[in-house]
């Protein structure tokens, strides 16, 4: 009987080590219910813009979601001008807030309402011999200027025009002055919100970048002043 019983408890232990191998060589089935289009995935590598980035990742897919072209925004466009803003708020409050490149999504949409958007190929907004974002320099350059800004008894009439050559030295100047590259994307004036429908400013045909389309020659603009009045990349 305990022979009987012995050999049955056995051939149940060898049907279930069989059922759990047959379990982990199918694996999981996963079915695509709905499949929605995205854009490639980017790199923010050595920099704290990942606010940046994933804002415009959601935008890029609004675009194409709604019948747009494929698009790789330019994440240092909005990283550059959102840094000049954070560092004159710094100095109005005499250094008393952190100072750093960190942000929200709010900070990309508003900047693309005050500054327009470019795409990457426009403004990579890497001019300091990488291929990759790396604000490990840039942080405390920009930290630095600008305490030595406030540091004194008032402020000089030079030193926003000294911040936007220490931003431009790193990401590159305004691209408004280089003929043929400064197209920005504006939304229709008949729609009222984001993700809606998308129009070119440029007369040529809808912008189509992808990480591939990079070159060495476009990652440091060599025109431009890097002026704060006036701009071509205008979202009205």
């Amino acid at each position: 009987m305990k022979k009987i019983l012995f050999t049955a408890l056995l051939a149940l232990l060898a049907t279930g080590v069989g059922a759990q191998e047959q379990q982990k060589e199918e694996g999981y089935r996963f079915t695509d219910v709905k499949t929605l289009p995205v854009t490639s995935v980017k790199n923010q590598n050595r920099s704290g813009t990942c606010w940046a980035y994933s804002a415009l990742a959601f935008l890029e897919s609004e675009i194409l979601r709604n019948g747009g072209g494929e698009y790789d925004l330019s994440a240092m466009w909005i990283v550059r001008n959102a840094y000049f803003e954070k560092a004159v708020k710094y100095a109005r409050m005499h250094g008393s807030l952190n100072l750093a490149v960190g942000g929200g999504s709010r900070d990309v949409t508003d900047g693309i309402k005050k500054y327009g958007i470019v795409p990457t190929e426009v403004y990579p907004g890497l001019c300091y011999g990488t291929d990759l974002p790396d604000f490990t320099e840039i942080d405390r350059v920009v930290k630095g200027y600008m305490d030595a800004v406030i540091a004194g008894d008032k402020l000089t009439t030079a030193w926003q025009r000294g911040l936007d050559a220490v931003l431009d030295a790193y990401l590159g100047p305004n691209p408004k002055n280089s003929p043929g590259r400064a197209r920005s994307i504006r939304r229709s004036r008949s729609l009222h919100r984001w993700g809606s429908t998308w129009t070119t400013t440029s007369r040529s045909a809808p912008i189509r970048t992808t990480p591939s389309t990079r070159s060495s020659s476009s990652k440091c603009p060599t025109t431009g002043c890097g002026g704060r009045s006036g701009t071509c990349l205008s979202t009205r």
